[in-house]
């Protein structure tokens, strides 16, 4: 009982301190959910390979290989870490005999949870907004960077 409730604190306080002392990178978390909320419009920024060990489908676009490492270890209420639901996922679907995972009904409820994200945050006029003028710019970056 004793680690569940530690593992809550724990949670709780990493969870604050993204949102409110990493702004830009909450702000890129809500941009990444969104996006797979949209999967088919967002699909290109979506599938860019992450490196071996990080947290599954948590794009360079959005990411840092040191982010998305960080992100992946967030807790999730039931003391596992985020990467670790992601991937047990990815197996039960597997062996299920999925050959698809569907970024809004699999994934996104675990990220709802595991961020604790109210639904329905990325229909705002203001989000959307927000979130067209952050693509622009990191599509701008990116070209920047692999010429």
């Amino acid at each position: 009982m004793c680690e569940y409730f530690c593992c809550a604190l724990l949670r709780e306080e990493r969870l604050q301190m993204l949102k409110k002392n990493d702004i830009e990178l909450w702000k890129r978390v809500q941009f990444w959910v969104s996006d797979l909320l949209d999967f088919e419009d967002a699909q290109e920024r979506l599938i860019i390979p992450t490196e071996f060990g990080v947290t599954p489908f948590m794009s360079p676009f959005y990411f840092s290989t040191m982010e998305a490492t960080y992100l992946g270890r967030m807790l999730m209420p039931d003391t596992t870490e985020l990467g670790a639901n992601l991937s047990k996922m990815l197996e039960t679907k597997a062996a299920d005999g999925a050959t698809v995972v569907s970024a809004s009904n699999d994934m996104a409820p675990i990220l709802f949870v595991g961020f604790e994200m109210k639904w329905g945050f990325q229909k705002t006029d203001a989000f959307k907004k927000e979130q067209k003028n952050w693509i622009k710019q990191r599509e701008k970056e990116l070209k920047l960077i692999n010429m």
